[in-house]
């Protein structure tokens, strides 16, 4: 019968957001500090952590990027008392702050308030900011103007306490036309108006709804769910997908919360479905949505249409942009637009998806004017949505989680997006750049993309970026390559010189690379021989076949682990990759097996973003970090049979043990079950590689590395120093001592050994270096033994499997100065040709080794002890 299951899995987040979304701000203030669990509700109000420490950032929502004249003096007067004066203009349309205190908080919010303006839904996992085409109302190719609906969606779902708490971020965009000037393939719920015939032959307006599409680290191209929705029950459908979304989204994993991992695992279908039933819940209509493919009737867009170098509305007015570097406008400079947009245009300024800012309803005779007003405060009037307008992210000036300086790499592409040469294609070009996966700058529909990142080296790593070419709205650009930071000056003009002799008539860089393929810009970038000396790729190894040679050993999972003082940047860097990272592999292997640095955890390594400071940021943006010290000591494939396939890197253990350790007393008595406890008892027993082929010349090199002795012996065992001192593992129970000779010091090497206790098998401390995973207990699979019989005989059968012949009693015989060993561990000796072991006793009555009965005893393998170093 299978079990109910009355539960969900949760994250720790999920459990912070049930004990409630209310802050008391001036509290916060008034205390002076912040707690963790406020810093993740502080999301809800619009606040976010910063990268410098005690500043914070603000997100003021603009519903379709469409501000007053006021609101915008408002916003210069605000970011000039609390934020240094600066304000950034993000992709989704919103205003960014920085810089802010924590105790001027209280004082920010409620000044927003009294501005009409808010922060509420700007961050968190709530229905973010709505975005709409800039042009919503005065684009010649529009079927509706879609900046009410935007505005009227924001202030409902903003409006629903039921949608207050959602697995994780929702955004929503509006579209004019088919052009989607407004990105809805790569957002949430992506909704376009469009225009269908009806039976009657009459044209109605409408929209198409997408749902299911997003950047971050995997990135999905919304799909669509209705292909005509009527006008007044567009809200509704958006509020119904937002309640899909709360349902059914994951609340234990953040990494896949997001909406489009709901589409991934249910289908289009069953999310269409659920969508309808909580239409219908809520006493909405849904007789006139169509889920059939509905042709739009209206008149054709062009492929880009704000890239019209002197747009004009449908009301005959202009339109004056005003190109932001950066993103970044100073509240002197914001103060002096709203004024502009009371005296030119029509008293509000518009924020575009491109981070600059508009100028609506402006007469014709008035443009120049207005060009020279602009200029005259340092920003430019030319070369909107074309090459020179280059959008990137905030990157490592605020942003915690980025990993590269999104701003350098802009200054560094000026001397390129400028030049006269590329005069022919500066409206066929559009360069993202990104910090990091999350694309806020959304790199992959870019024609020319940047995602931050970091190229490991032998020792450290640099800032470098992938690069994407030939991205669109519906279609991500395919890699180029991963080059520094300097380097990817060289990268750019490459590529567009590349374009200028493929491009044919009016088409941009995305058609070219539709139409002639990516392979051909690759190779042109490619041609410029740009190489690095990366340090090697080392895939950890798993627990299945550890032999890193199967898809999967590659299987890794990457965990913080705690911070070391010796890092400069107090980040999670172990000593142990800094040894690998020199090439040091025996060092660095007994770091980690010998003094266990991190106990349980062997194998994980840092996945948080490391500041400039620190020469080893071992991360990766895309994929677990992962580090294998078998490759790195060769263990692959080519070297099994020079190596052995049973052995553990044997030549790093060689060479970490070629040193004699100093002798006990002779009347010392072995060490205890202490010894264990302190994780060492592992290391105990073994000798040099030199010294192993000195003393057993005739056995093969696996077993000379065990220094005669079986792999259980070796590896389970440990003896004592001069043959003195023999005394089997306990476990802490008294009984089963080694009974001693005549003279009291240690045992007859030639007496009988039937009657001592078997010593209990510990746990192998072979660590698979599986992250995640505590050492396995190896000696208790009866198949890994034999494995290791069988990689160490070079075939045979199990003992007990073996055919039931009388075989003779293995002799003893006596190592001077190692204790003894019995005659069957000389591999390859006449006297045990098939390397077989005695038998094993597990009861009070077995069979010897001439299978006769004993009753009463037990038979144990002899065992040897050794002196264990300290830590």
């Amino acid at each position: 019968m299978q079990r109910k299951l009355e539960y969900q899995r949760r994250s720790d987040l999920e459990e912070i957001k049930d004990a409630g979304l209310t802050l008391d701000w001036d509290e916060i203030a008034k205390k002076g500090k912040i707690s963790p669990e406020e810093v993740q509700i502080a999301k809800w109000y619009g606040i976010y952590s910063s990268r410098q420490e005690g500043a914070h950032m603000a997100r003021v929502v603009v519903p379709g990027g469409q501000v007053t004249s006021k609101q915008a003096r408002d916003l210069a007067d605000i970011a000039e008392r609390y934020a240094q004066g600066k304000l950034n203009v993000t992709t989704r349309q919103s205003i960014q702050m920085h810089w802010l205190k924590l105790p001027i908080l209280p004082d920010f919010l409620r000044d927003l308030r009294d501005a009409g303006l808010t922060t509420f839904h700007g961050c968190g996992d709530v229905t973010r900011n709505v975005a709409a085409c800039p042009w919503a109302s005065v684009c010649e190719h529009r079927r509706v103007d879609v900046l009410p609906f935007a505005q009227e969606t924001a202030r409902e779902l903003a409006a629903s306490r039921d949608l207050d708490n959602l697995p994780r971020k929702f955004k929503i965009s509006y579209s004019g036309c088919g052009a989607n000037c407004g990105q809805p393939h790569i957002n949430c719920v992506g909704v376009t108006a469009v225009v269908r015939r009806t039976a009657a032959g009459e044209e109605e307006t409408g929209f198409r709804v997408a749902i299911g599409g997003g950047m971050g680290w995997k990135a999905f191209v919304g799909k669509d769910l209705f292909s005509f929705v009527p006008k007044e029950i567009v809200t509704k459908v958006c509020r119904a997908v937002g309640l899909l979304f709360r349902d059914h989204g994951d609340r234990y994993n953040r990494a896949t919360a997001r909406l489009k991992f709901v589409v991934k695992r249910y289908g289009i279908d069953r999310c269409r479905e659920i969508v309808l039933e909580n239409l219908r819940n809520e006493g909405v209509d849904v007789s006139e949505i169509e889920t059939k493919p509905v042709e739009d009737t209206g008149p054709r867009w062009p492929a880009r249409p704000l890239t019209e170098p002197a747009p004009r509305g449908t009301d005959g007015l202009a339109l004056q942009r005003v190109m932001l570097p950066k993103g970044e406008v100073t509240h002197a400079q914001l103060k002096r637009l709203a004024e502009l947009a009371d005296i030119y245009g029509d008293k509000h300024l518009y924020n575009t998806n491109r981070q600059n800012i508009e100028i609506h309803g402006v007469r014709p005779e008035k443009v120049e004017e207005l060009k020279s007003e602009v200029r005259a405060i340092g920003l430019a009037v030319d070369g909107f949505y074309g090459l020179q307008d280059v959008v990137p992210c905030v990157g490592t000036t605020y942003c915690p989680l980025a990993v590269s300086r999104t701003h350098d790499l802009y200054d560094l592409l000026q001397s390129v997006v400028h030049q006269e040469k590329y005069a022919a294609i500066r409206d066929k070009v559009l360069v993202n750049i990104t910090g990091c996966p999350n694309a806020c700058s959304p790199y992959r529909i870019a024609d020319i993309g940047f995602r931050g990142m970091r190229i490991r080296e032998m020792k450290g790593s640099v800032e470098a970026y992938e690069v994407r070419v030939g991205g669109d709205e519906d279609r991500f650009g395919e890699i180029v390559g991963e080059y520094k930071l300097p380097d990817c000056v060289l990268v750019t003009a490459r590529l567009l010189d590349t374009f200028m002799g493929l491009r044919q008539g009016e088409e941009t860089l995305a058609d070219s690379v539709k139409r002639v393929g990516a392979k051909v810009y690759r190779e042109a970038v490619d041609a410029l021989t740009i190489d690095y000396t990366k340090a090697p790729n080392l895939l950890e190894n798993s627990a299945f076949t550890g032999m890193v040679s199967e898809p999967r050993d590659f299987a890794a999972l990457a965990k913080d682990i705690p911070c070391q003082e010796a890092c400069p940047a107090k980040t999670n860097v172990p000593e142990y990759i800094r040894l690998i990272a020199e090439g040091d592999h025996d060092e660095a292997y007994r770091i980690n097996q010998e003094d266990n640095v991190f106990p349980g955890v062997l194998g994980r390594i840092c996945t948080r973003p490391c500041e400039t400071a620190c020469r080893y940021n071992w991360t990766n943006t895309e994929t677990p970090v992962q580090i294998s010290p078998s490759q790195a000591l060769g263990r692959g494939p080519e070297n099994r049979q020079r190596e052995g396939p049973g052995a553990l890197f044997p030549g790093n253990r060689a060479a970490r043990r070629g040193r004699r350790r100093r002798p006990r007393r002779p009347d010392r008595r072995a060490r205890t079950q202490t010894s264990r406890a302190r994780g060492d008892d592992f290391r105990a027993g073994r000798i040099s590689r030199r010294h192993a082929q000195d003393r057993h010349p005739d056995l093969p090199p696996a077993a000379q590395r065990r220094g005669g002795r079986s792999p259980r012996d070796s590896r389970f065992r440990r003896r004592g120093a001069h043959g003195r001192g023999h005394q089997p593992r306990t476990h802490g129970r008294t009984r089963g001592r080694v009974r001693r000779g005549a003279r009291g010091r240690g045992r007859d090497p030639t007496a009988d050994d039937a009657h001592r206790r078997p010593a209990r098998r510990p746990r192998s401390f072979r660590f698979t270096l599986h992250a995640g995973f505590q050492p396995r207990a190896h000696a208790r699979s009866r198949r890994r033994r034999a494995r290791h019989r069988r990689r160490l005989h070079g075939g045979g059968l199990h003992p007990r499997r073996a055919a039931p012949a009388r075989r003779p009693r293995p002799r003893v015989h006596d190592v001077p100065a190692h204790g003894t060993v019995h005659e069957r561990q000389r591999r390859g000796a006449a006297a045990d040709p098939r390397g077989e072991y005695p038998h094993r006793n597990t009861g009070d009555a077995r069979r010897g080794a001439h299978g006769e009965r004993q009753a009463g005893r037990r038979h144990v393998p002899p065992q040897s002890f050794g002196r264990r170093e300290g830590r």
